[in-house]
């Protein structure tokens, strides 16, 4: 994979030293399902980019009860458990699917964003690409009924009703796994 071209295609970023830079401090690596990339409340140690596959963020309770919050299978789409580099991650982060991600430390990071004003501009457009996102994502599950939130799903997260469970599909929609099984149904049947 030719990281600096990543760099540049994803981030935007032009200048030759921070991409020899961020070059340098990145990884390829890749992650099995189910393994967590980001545990809430817990240090963050690196800054997520995707590269194939799909992650899932979300909330979980003692009790086992998890509440999907997004599923980053763009490529390029960065997996942030927080809007700030500072704070603990507020979400966990998991591999949906087997996934590739492109992964830099976050303390090189942080060092880097002190160093280079365009580096901050760089973030900000990431972090309003977030925002932009998840303001979408909560517009569907506040204005829509379970139809609509369900078309929306199809039509925004290509093919990722195939490739991931239903169960996470059914809590990041905002609602029960028998309400979903009963609209893919109904989908089916009016495509027949």
């Amino acid at each position: 994979m030719d990281k600096r071209k990543f760099f540049k295609d994803i981030l935007n970023i032009h200048d030759e030293r921070i991409l020899k830079k961020f070059c340098r401090l990145s990884a390829v690596e890749t992650y099995k399902k189910g393994t967590y990339l980001i545990t809430k409340g817990e240090s963050q140690g690196s800054l997520f980019f995707l590269v194939e596959g799909i992650l899932r963020g979300f909330w979980g309770n003692p009790k086992g009860k998890e509440a999907t919050e997004c599923f980053v299978f763009r490529y390029g789409q960065a997996a942030l458990g927080s809007y700030r580099l500072d704070q603990p991650p507020a979400v966990n982060v998991a591999a949906e699917t087997n996934s590739t991600i492109v992964k830099l430390p976050k303390q090189a990071v942080e060092e880097l964003l002190l160093q280079h004003t365009e580096l901050v501009y760089v973030y900000n457009e990431l972090l309003i690409r977030e925002m932009e996102e998840h303001q979408n994502i909560k517009h569907a599950i506040y204005m829509l009924n379970a139809k609509e939130r369900y078309n929306w799903f199809l039509r925004e997260y290509k093919d990722l009703i195939d490739r991931v469970s239903h169960r996470h599909v059914a809590s990041f929609l905002n609602m029960t796994p028998v309400t979903l099984s009963r609209l893919r149904k109904e989908f089916r049947e009016q495509e027949e």
